[in-house]
């Protein structure tokens, strides 16, 4: 702690020195590496649903990732720790192939691409905030609250709706955009207000970002319809035993 608190950048200590410290290496060697246990083809799938997503809705669950507490996310923090092996606090695409192979879980053939698409600050690997947002699972990030919250931050005004000029600042400059992990163009706020301003006054209220959050994206709507088919398949027909 002394180390990362030195005034003088050139004396501190850097995250990734301060976890490799013997100190803190012994005490995790000690504890039960159990974390892949919690990696399954669901996390891979929130992933390359995350990819998927508009940026405003990425940065969004950056901001509801940090406002959940450490109790909602436990699992995917365990997760995180037992793939980050040189504990410098992100992932590299061969840590995240590694995971996924010792947790057993099919591994994508694109996942360097899919890297890409989830890595939203252009970094080149994962940090635990981006991780986090990218596998939340849509129970938790759906609520209405942690939407209301999550809006509120665009809404830096109050006036109770999101206009273009507002987004683009919001996503463009330094202190907001760091800390939502996402970097947008003009012409990328401009597809977000096409998709999201559902009733084209130019602003997005609060119900039509609920509605953006709620959304289900497609390779999910295709993976529910065609369970709902297999079911119904399976019944038996009407008249029958």
């Amino acid at each position: 702690m002394k180390g990362l608190l030195m005034r003088d950048p050139l004396a501190r200590v850097s995250a990734g020195e301060a976890l490799r410290s013997p100190w803190l290496v012994s005490a995790l060697e000690g504890q039960d590496d159990t974390g892949e246990g919690h990696l399954t083809g669901g996390t891979v799938q929130n992933l390359k649903w995350f990819a998927s997503m508009n940026k405003l809705k990425k940065a969004s669950l950056n901001v509801i990732a940090t406002q959940l507490s450490d109790h909602a996310i436990k699992e995917l923090k365990e997760v995180f720790i037992a793939m980050d092996e040189d504990n410098d606090g992100t992932l590299t695409v061969g840590e995240l192939k590694e995971g996924l192979k010792r947790a057993g879980v099919a591994i994508p053939a694109d996942l360097a691409m899919l890297m890409d698409n989830i890595d939203t600050d252009g970094s080149g690997v994962l940090d635990y905030s981006e991780f986090m947002a990218a596998t939340l699972d849509k129970r938790k990030y759906i609520q209405e609250d942690l939407c209301w919250r999550a809006f509120k931050t665009f809404d830096n005004d109050g006036s109770g709706h999101i206009d273009k000029e507002e987004l683009l600042k919001l996503l463009g400059i330094d202190n907001i955009s760091d800390m939502m992990e996402v970097r947008v163009t003009e012409a990328e706020v401009d597809a977000i207000m096409k998709e999201v301003d559902l009733n084209g006054d130019g602003k997005i209220d609060f119900d039509e970002f609920l509605q953006m959050m709620r959304k289900m994206p497609r390779g999910e709507r295709n993976t529910r319809r065609g369970n709902n088919i297999g079911l119904l398949k399976k019944l038996p027909a009407e008249g029958g035993p």
